[in-house]
């Protein structure tokens, strides 16, 4: 897995007018892969870079956003996985993260945290229920992950199956197609 593009034009556009990035792709946070090099090389090309910071120490999450932001004055997306506890998600902010994504769970409490910050919250979903909760919960934008996508999958509908489900429900909040290449 190692892109979303965008689904919905219009509300897809905004969230992009918003982060300043001109090509609808997110770079999936695909664990160590997804380093501060390929991240910044995606933000400078126009797309919204990603860093996993799940299993990143505070102090090495802030080192991995220094060396991103020494390649890039781009807007650049940390995620973080709800299966275990985000320690490092209060530094990301305080690094002026504009962006924090959510996957294997929904992110609760932590949205307002997030948002305190002035940060987006994205939050992946492998279900229609997911999508709606995450919307509910005042998610900024979905990413949607078939079961067939790489990584940690929490779903067990395909894509072409699930993604029209939950863009209806999206209504006008943007919509991410977890794809592999």
């Amino acid at each position: 897995m190692n892109s979303s593009a965008s689904l919905r034009a219009g509300a897809g556009e905004r969230l992009h007018r918003l982060l300043g990035v001109e090509i609808p792709i997110v770079q999936a946070p695909i664990g160590s892969l997804a380093s501060p090099e390929l991240a910044a090389q995606v933000s400078n090309a126009g797309g919204l870079g990603s860093l996993a910071l799940t299993w990143t120490n505070p102090l090495g999450a802030a080192a991995l956003i220094a060396n991103f932001r020494r390649r890039s004055a781009r807007p650049l997306c940390a995620n973080f996985v709800l299966a275990f506890e985000p320690v490092g998600l209060n530094n990301v902010l305080e690094a002026g993260v504009p962006v924090i994504s959510f996957s294997w769970g929904l992110p609760g409490p932590l949205v307002k945290r997030v948002r305190s910050f002035g940060a987006l919250v994205g939050v992946q979903v492998g279900s229609a229920e997911g999508a709606k909760r995450a919307l509910e919960e005042g998610c900024d934008f979905l990413i949607a992950q078939g079961v067939e996508a790489g990584g940690h999958v929490q779903s067990s509908t395909a894509l072409p199956e699930l993604l029209p489900m939950i863009v209806e429900l999206a209504q006008h909040t943007p919509v991410y197609a977890c794809c592999l290449t």
